[in-house]
């Protein structure tokens, strides 16, 4: 496996080093070590499932995601609202198939953002829609020694990037969300 690629992936969809998720027959597990090259290379190659923890230092993210657990019509639908609003406001997102349930609207930060402010953000995109659509991170804050929620990624997720990092000074010049810098 060609390390740019591992390097690339793990830019876009890796949150915390420190621990990462794998897949089991019965849900996600906590792996409390970093995510090997090894291991990430066989979920790229489709062998093995493996998730990351969205949010890093106790409440920074990089990435927001929608997870539409609906495959039919009205699901497709609803990616279709929420894509459009996102390219509204700027934001150009990569969208992926969530195993058989539904999709990922994933919209990548270049700067991290507090996950408080990327929830605010979300809820704007969201206001008005009347379906439950999960959104990641689920908290704004993971105490010291906690996980919070993990998300996993197919393994396609590198066949074509189209989404562009979102500059969090985008967000903030749009809306009431201030990026990182003037946060920390």
């Amino acid at each position: 496996m060609n390390k740019d690629r591992l390097d690339l992936f793990r830019s876009l969809f890796i949150g915390r080093e420190d621990v990462h998720a794998i897949g089991t027959d019965t849900g996600i597990k906590a792996v409390r070590s970093p995510l090997a090259d090894k291991v990430l290379a066989a979920h790229l190659d489709g062998a093995y499932r493996v998730g990351s923890y969205p949010i890093f230092n106790q409440h920074w993210t990089l990435r927001l995601v929608f997870d539409v657990d609906r495959h039919d019509y009205e699901g497709r639908a609803l990616v279709r609202i929420i894509v459009r609003r996102l390219r509204r406001l700027g934001v150009s997102p990569y969208i992926e198939r969530s195993r058989n349930k539904g999709f990922h609207i994933c919209v990548l930060f270049n700067k991290p953002l507090r996950a408080a402010r990327a929830r605010q953000f979300a809820e704007i995109v969201l206001r008005g829609l009347d379906c439950p659509i999960e959104v990641f991170p689920k908290q704004i804050t993971v105490e010291e020694g906690k996980f919070g929620n993990a998300i996993s990624f197919r393994s396609s997720a590198m066949i074509s990037i189209t989404a562009t990092p979102c500059s969090s000074s985008t967000t903030s010049d749009r809306f009431p969300i201030s990026g990182p810098s003037s946060e920390r």
